[in-house]
């Protein structure tokens, strides 16, 4: 048997050295995506209430990350609860494994340096502003209204009425009632200060849909309508669904 006089890192096993270009590209794909506040969203599962959890929300609701055509960058996008926020395109930084912006010349769409890093779990991320050592944490989402409504009203429900079963999903679908949509309320910025509000739309209903409190009593569920007379467009079978009261089941 014959024996090299090469130690093994030279026959092959020698590391690897890191491509950043790869090494991009892979970070990139893995933050792609929305996300949505950390703090945000434990509070909603909490609470059941983006009113009680409106003061958590500092400036983003929901941002997106998006891959450039090459792969290795990412444009990096948000908006609040109330209007949209900045742009900023980000480069890889081959020191910190994280994705970095420059300051912009607007000074009225500059967040000044972020530096966006991945966590040992893929579907959470943090997030630095410029000197600030304190990270913000994301969770990664498939849409705002999915994440809000599975936090908030979805679920399966007796109507105190007549207990049939009302159905409101995380898609902001309903079965069992005339009204067949709900969005929840995010924005409080138009004197609607003082507890949480639906929209529910169905037939008969205006375009915007017709806006009802909510409010949960441990596993009961209340709508009261806001609306005080018929507005325009909207029919008598949409305006009678005044107050309801529904008791979770799941």
């Amino acid at each position: 048997m014959a024996f090299g006089c090469t130690s093994p890192n030279e026959q092959g096993n020698q590391p690897q050295e890191r491509n950043p270009v790869i090494e991009a590209r892979a970070m990139a794909l893995a933050l792609e995506g929305l996300w949505m506040p950390e703090g945000y969203c434990r509070c909603l599962e909490q609470q059941r209430s983006p009113f009680a959890c409106r003061e958590v929300i500092t400036d983003i609701l929901v941002m997106e990350m998006k891959r450039n055509a090459a792969g290795d960058s990412l444009r990096w996008s948000w908006y609040g609860t109330h209007e949209g926020g900045t742009e900023a395109m980000l480069g890889f930084d081959t020191a910190t494994k994280a994705f970095r912006s420059r300051p912009s010349d607007d000074p009225h769409r500059d967040w000044g340096e972020l530096l966006i890093e991945a966590e040992q779990d893929p579907d959470r991320l943090s997030i630095r502003r410029g000197g600030d050592s304190t990270p913000m944490l994301f969770v990664r989402t498939r849409s705002e209204h999915e994440a809000i409504n599975s936090r908030t009203l979805a679920g399966r429900y007796l109507r105190a009425s007549d207990s049939s079963v009302v159905v409101l999903d995380a898609e902001g679908s309903i079965a069992g009632l005339v009204m067949n949509r709900y969005e929840v309320l995010t924005d409080f910025a138009f004197g609607m200060e003082d507890g949480d509000i639906v929209f529910l739309h169905g037939p008969g209903s205006p375009e915007v849909g017709i806006a009802h409190r909510f409010k949960w009593t441990g596993k009961r569920l209340r709508f009261e309508s806001l609306l005080q007379e018929a507005e325009p467009g909207t029919t008598d079978t949409a305006a009678r669904l005044h107050a309801l009261t529904l008791e979770c089941i799941e």
